[in-house]
């Protein structure tokens, strides 16, 4: 055995029984927090509650304490969510060439619970929505400061009697220290192992009393800067350039329609232009300068329509030399929260925030295939315009790649840069009506900007004029020219490298814009006591009312809002959505040491909501928890919940980009416009929810004492959900499914060629959610100053299903992703972390696995039941292999005087340099489960007083 292999034997032995400890684990920190009761004279409201007191919560809640946060050295709280096996992974920040279509901002973190969504995740700081970062409604994690977060809770089931909206698949609450009495500051520094995706980060915090202890003020900034990880050919599993051959003969060469094989290159375009057409020109290549070579072509086997196997040229992975791996985001947040008693029972709360955030993106270079350049363009070099003369031919087909290298002498690949800022202020009161009775009021005001700029995009309408080119009296010009001498056309020299002229690019391209502005006011107000005593506790109750003003508005330049880019079109609009809520919740007592039952509790909530621009909707929730005996808990809920849409999927009128979409009827790849957009006659999502499950918490004094075990089963069942679905998907299920309302989205050409597919935001029939989730927790003390802690978290997913008028596709598995094709969720998956303290030193290891999956279940391969080549969806593998990740992390901790420590720290991440499964499509694997950059190391130092 191999020492790295005998490291990871060592590793996972060591983590097998890991669990949260304590504070951290979902069930047992969930009752930890509901049993506290209060912490002074602050009650602990358990979330996925508005209850306040000791009560055993029956939705299953995951709590992250802070020591698990540093211990994973990461520069924000999206790394640290998306290692937990509940959330879809995502080892890196929104890289799109962003749009307003779109929604996703450049490089921000969004967490997606169940793999449903980002969207229908609700995020909360401090029990409080928080302006949305994008257009989707999503939060950007990016932008609240880690340094200061005392705990996160995950309520895994749907919470929207408690929350309200989009708290479909869950809750993320983020809780920050506002009692902070001293300060902290932390400075870290790291690098991958081959010198890239650089990162640093500084953050400070204090707080302190005044006023004879009447007030209390906290404040906090931070700061971080992560770098950029190369493109594709920085890594040896990227360069082998594995693609997608699409096998046009599979009917009759014996081999499947789809081929995963590394070589996989360019078979219809160069970086100097290739003749694809008529054949007589077929492979003829040009030199930099734009003169013929000499030799032509060399073509590898079974060139295609886009791509072959081996010959010259470059590599399936073109369009990826230029693109991170890992985009870079620079990101700083101030915070600053003040408290005053004014009275003896009211409190007085200001909270306000400010997080900015700016990325960049570099996308794929030109690729044009199917240009046709008529024979009396000036630009041809003699000897072949001569050949075009001998052989009658009046245009030909030519193929072009742009440069992959920024600041290049030819036409630089794309490039986008956006810059987020969010500010949010929060004022209200609390206090106290005696008793057991609390109540607060606050208004809350949030606005977020966003922009974002792209550069060397194709102008639509520009380029095929520039292309045009013929000779005029004074020197080539374009033929639109002749007829409309006032239309600024300059003619566009495409053969070779670099040789047209900077006026020729200004015209055939450009530099579109995007902004979005969001504003959204809230008010609410909510009290919370026990109503009465009964005969098993008392009837707690809490109530509240809510209102909610989320505004919209975009902006783009004018070319952009007419489709007139290829990239990065945007759209002008702007809309308002108000909502009214109001709920109730209350906790029945049962039963209470009776001889039956330790204890029995009931919970129940509801909520009625209006929307102004989808109507009333009503959720509940109805918990019941059973305690035969000290140490077994069982609990189970069930629960309607709700997303309604917002505002970009409601008013925006639409945007468009090219795509690549593989036409089922003759198997060739084709470009072809996807407009997408929104939908003003969509409906709320409506989701019924079941979550059961068993908590073991043995106590005692035996050696199960520290044991904390929760197992949880979820069915989460949406109707109407509302999603984009991808151009692939619309085209499949047209043409090998004959679903005559997907067919509707889709324009041929007269030559029956895809020209156009519409995916716009619709209500889909149904989305479903099933599984388990697992916890394990123990400890063992080794003394006053050592310990060791076990932590498991594991998800195992049965059922990921969307279904629609044509059938259903259980995406529970997939783990590969296509070009356009939709994403999955493994079919399990763990995180384990063992924590071992010696004195001063704690050492952490984490462990990650994620198992082999499916690339794509709509496709066909040999492992699976049925499969015969000649089948349009056959393909050579349909499985992607599995990675088991270890992370190492050690801190040192040194006292300086009674009140200041520091600690010193480090961590390793992927220990071993796991290179991620290949995974063919638009990378050669799939970025948003497995790790692109390598091992890692991170470095820094913290200081408390």
């Amino acid at each position: 055995m191999s020492l790295s292999a005998s490291a990871v034997a060592c590793a996972w032995v060591t983590a097998l029984p890991q669990a949260a400890f304590a504070q951290e684990t979902a069930g047992a920190a969930a009752e930890q927090a509901g049993e506290a009761g209060t912490a002074g004279d602050e009650a602990i409201v358990v979330t996925g509650s508005r209850l306040a007191g000791g009560f055993k919560a029956p939705t299953p809640v995951t709590v992250l304490g802070e020591d698990r946060i540093t211990a994973l050295a990461a520069t924000n709280l999206g790394d640290v969510m998306n290692r937990l096996p509940a959330f879809r992974m995502a080892t890196a920040p929104t890289t799109a060439l962003s749009s307003t279509g779109s929604g996703g901002n450049l490089g921000a973190r969004y967490l997606d619970l169940r793999g449903l969504g980002a969207s229908r995740t609700l995020l909360l700081v401090d029990g409080k929505r928080f302006v949305p970062s994008s257009i989707l409604g999503s939060v950007d994690a990016n932008l609240i400061p880690a340094l200061l977060v005392k705990r996160v809770e995950i309520v895994t089931g749907g919470a929207s009697a408690a929350y309200g909206s989009d708290a479909v698949a869950g809750v993320v609450n983020i809780i920050l220290d506002s009692k902070l009495d001293g300060f902290r500051a932390q400075v870290q520094a790291g690098t991958s192992q081959i010198g890239d995706a650089n990162t640093r980060q500084a953050s400070l915090a204090a707080g302190t009393g005044f006023a004879g202890g009447r007030g209390h003020i906290v404040v906090a900034g931070e700061w971080s800067d992560d770098g950029a990880a190369g493109g594709c050919y920085t890594r040896d599993w990227c360069s082998a350039e594995w693609g997608i051959f699409q096998n046009t003969a599979f009917r009759t060469n014996g081999l499947p329609a789809s081929i995963w094989t590394p070589g996989v290159r360019a078979a219809t375009m160069t970086q100097t232009g290739i003749i694809n057409s008529p054949n007589a020109l077929r492979g003829i290549t040009f030199n930099p300068d734009g003169s013929v070579r000499a030799t032509p072509f060399q073509y590898g086997a079974t060139p295609g329509v886009e791509t072959m196997i081996g010959g010259e040229g470059y590599g399936s992975n073109w369009r990826l030399a230029v693109p991170y791996l890992k985009i870079p985001v620079q990101r700083y947040s101030l915070f600053a929260n003040l408290e005053y008693d004014v009275t003896d029972s009211i409190k007085a709360v200001v909270t306000a925030s400010y997080g900015q955030s700016e990325a960049q993106n570099r996308g794929a270079a030109l690729f044009e295939r199917a240009l046709t350049i008529n024979a009396a363009n000036p630009f041809i070099p003699a000897p072949l315009k001569a050949q075009l003369a001998a052989n009658n031919v009046s245009s030909f087909v030519f193929g072009r790649l742009g440069s992959f290298i920024l600041g290049s002498q030819d036409i630089d690949p794309t490039a986008a840069r956006g810059k987020a800022t969010t500010f949010r202020i929060a004022s209200g009161l609390q206090g106290s009506l005696g008793g057991s009775w609390r109540w607060d009021a606050y208004y809350q005001y949030g606005a977020s900007d966003y922009r974002v700029n792209s550069y060397n995009i194709k102008n639509l309408a520009n380029f095929p004029l520039a292309l045009d080119a013929v000779m005029g009296p004074n020197g080539p010009m374009c033929r639109s020219t002749l007829t409309n001498p006032t239309n600024g056309c300059v003619p566009l020299n495409l053969f070779g490298s670099g040789n047209f002229s900077q006026a020729a690019f200004n015209y055939a391209f450009g530099s579109p814009w995007q902004t979005q502005k969001l504003r959204q006011h809230v008010a609410a107000v909510n009290i919370r006591g026990n109503l009465v005593d009964l005969w098993a506790g008392p009837l707690a109750v809490a109530a509240g009312l809510e209102y909610r003003r989320d505004t919209t508005k975009t902006d783009a330049d004018a070319i952009g809002q007419a489709l007139g880019w290829q990239y990065g079109n945007g759209a002008r609009y702007s809309g308002r959505i108000i909502t009214k809520e109001g709920y109730v919740e209350g906790l029945l007592p049962l039963a209470k040491d009776m001889s039956f039952a330790k204890l029995i509790e009931l919970n129940a909530a509801a909520r009625v909501t209006d929307y102004s621009t989808s109507g009333t909707v009503t959720t509940w929730k109805a918990g019941l928890v059973y305690e035969p005996i000290d140490g077994i808990r069982f609990r189970v809920t069930r629960s309607r919940d709700i997303r309604a849409p917002n505002a970009q999927e409601l008013f925006n009128p639409g945007g468009a980009t090219p795509g690549n979409v593989v036409d089922r009827r003759t198997n060739i790849s084709t470009i072809a416009r996807v407009r997408t957009g929104g939908n003003p006659n969509l409906v709320p999502e409506i989701a019924k929810t079941w979550t059961a499950g068993v908590v073991l918490t043995p106590g005692g004094e035996g050696i199960l004492k520290p044991l904390r075990l929760s197992v949880d089963w979820f069915d989460i069942s949406l109707n109407g959900a509302i999603s984009t679905i991808s151009a692939q998907t619309i085209v499949d299920r047209c043409q090998l499914q004959n679903a005559t309302d997907y067919c509707s989205l889709i324009t041929q050409g007269p030559d029956n060629v895809i020209t156009e597919v519409r995916a716009f935001s619709l209500n889909l029939n149904q989305l479903i959610a099933r599984g388990v989730d697992a916890e394990l927790a123990y400890r063992v003390q080794l003394g006053s100053k050592s310990s060791v802690d076990f932590n498991i978290l594991g998800t195992y997913n049965k059922d990921l299903i969307t279904v629609d008028s044509v059938g259903a596709i259980n995406r529970a598995g997939q783990t590969g992703m296509q070009n356009l094709g939709a994403t999955g969720i493994p079919r399990w998956s763990v995180t384990s972390t063992t924590t071992i303290q010696t004195g001063p030193v704690k050492t952490t290891i984490e462990n990650r696995y994620i198992p082999k999956g499916i690339y794509d279940p709509t496709l066909i391969g040999p492992e699976d039941a049925g499969y015969a080549n000649t089948l349009t969806n056959s393909i050579s593998t349909n499985r992607v292999s599995g990675r088991f990740y270890t992370n190492l992390g050690i801190s040192v901790a040194v006292e300086s005087g009674a009140r200041t420590q520091f600690e010193l720290y480090g961590f390793v991440g992927n220990l071993f340099n796991q290179d991620p499964p290949i995974s063919p499509g638009s990378t050669s694997t799939n970025p948003a489960l497995f790790d692109t950059i390598g091992r890692s190391f991170q470095a820094g130092v913290r200081v408390r007083h």
